[in-house]
């Protein structure tokens, strides 16, 4: 119930700024160190939305199948990108499926605006990459 709480209570803006992103790394239940690259700018509120739904739950996949001892955050703007790189090192080696029905339907509505979401084992650490383009103005 707690990790309900604490993930269905962080919506985004109906005009989000990447603040409603940043907030939920800064709100998780485990703390996170978040390192920012670049400035936004030419982001659609739509991607906005989506990278911030896509950040939330690979927030709520952290908090249900890890026990991690860091989580390691990039949220990186270039003139054509938004990424962001999440990673921790708590996986719970019971959890055999790599990918759930959450991150799988939300990797499918990033791919619908040319981005991408991928996952990976990199030694004991958990990678899920998030990429979105940046629209030009």
């Amino acid at each position: 119930m707690q990790l309900k709480t604490a993930v269905s209570t962080i919506e985004p803006d109906s005009d989000p700024d990447i603040r409603t992103i940043t907030d939920l790394f800064d709100r998780f239940i485990y703390p996170v160190t978040l390192t920012q690259k670049g400035a936004p700018s030419n982001i659609e509120a739509c991607h906005k939305q989506l990278m911030h739904a896509a950040v939330k739950e690979a927030l709520t996949n952290i908090a249900k199948h890890s026990v991690p001892r860091r989580v390691d955050a990039v949220l990186e703007f270039t003139g054509s990108i938004m990424k962001t790189r999440i990673e921790n090192d708590g996986v719970e080696t019971s959890t055999t499926e790599r990918a759930g029905n959450g991150l799988r339907y939300m990797g499918n509505r990033i791919e619908a605006v040319r981005g991408s979401l991928t996952t990976a084992m990199v030694g004991q650490i958990f990678r899920i990459m998030i990429i979105l383009p940046v629209e030009r103005a």
